[in-house]
């Protein structure tokens, strides 16, 4: 389960946004957390000695409960000048690093692709910028979406994948055993066809469950 994660400025190591999936933990997020701050800086100076010390770029820590996922970028500020910007993801220790690693680099890149004009912008005072870039959280649900379209282009190239459709039923109650396409394949003649036929083949394991 992803628990949290924030997005750092690579130049200052200033915390840019974060926000928190914890429901115990809600309220806590709103409040100014001195230790948030610590912990971006930090995370700045492992990459920052990591890549000085053995060339090697730092990407996850793994501890007994939790676990953490780094990714960073550069964003062009200017036509000569780029800033690093850095998407630290905590999750259970038992999730896959790849999984972390996908869902880090997808905020990451969306968080950029959004804000690139106010990254340029921002001067290098250390002040709070969580403001200037807290309506991302209306993108955040958006974003957890469409991650199923890198996970089944990824499932499509293992060896002896042909297809990979991905399928969802109706949160009705009363028709939840409808289905809608929530991704498949652009090159895939007949998704329409496999749709029905799952569909008639859901009808009638629900015929017989009853």
């Amino acid at each position: 389960m992803i628990r949290k994660f924030m997005l750092i400025s690579g130049a200052s190591g200033l915390l840019l946004y974060k926000t928190s999936f914890e429901i115990e933990s809600s309220d806590r997020i709103q409040q100014p957390d001195g230790r948030t701050g610590l912990i971006a800086g930090l995370i700045t100076a492992l990459i920052d000695f990591s890549q000085k010390q053995v060339q090697v770029p730092f990407t996850h820590m793994k501890f007994e409960k939790l676990a953490l996922h780094v990714v960073d970028t550069m964003v062009f500020v200017s036509r000569s000048q780029q800033q690093r910007v850095i998407c630290c993801l905590e999750s259970d220790s038992e999730d896959d690093e790849r999984f972390g690693r996908l869902v880090a680099s997808e905020l990451l890149f969306a968080f950029v692709d959004e804000y690139a004009e106010k990254l340029a912008d921002m001067s290098a005072r250390a002040e709070n910028y969580e403001a200037l870039f807290e309506d991302f959280s209306s993108r955040i649900y958006f974003i957890m979406e469409n991650l199923a379209t890198p996970i089944m282009r990824d499932l499509e190239e293992k060896e002896g994948v042909k297809y990979a459709i991905l399928l969802k039923p109706s949160m009705s109650e009363y028709d939840y055993n409808i289905l809608s396409s929530v991704w498949y394949p652009s090159r895939h003649p007949n998704h329409t066809v496999v749709l029905a036929e799952v569909q008639s083949f859901l009808n009638v394991a629900a015929d017989i469950s009853a």
